[in-house]
């Protein structure tokens, strides 16, 4: 879970900071 948490943070803020690729 140790690994899964930051990686999950880390996509949403790529995710929202991008904002174009909300295929995901």
């Amino acid at each position: 879970m140790r690994g899964a948490f930051p990686y999950y943070c880390s996509v949403h803020f790529a995710l929202g900071m991008t904002g174009t690729i909300r295929v995901q």
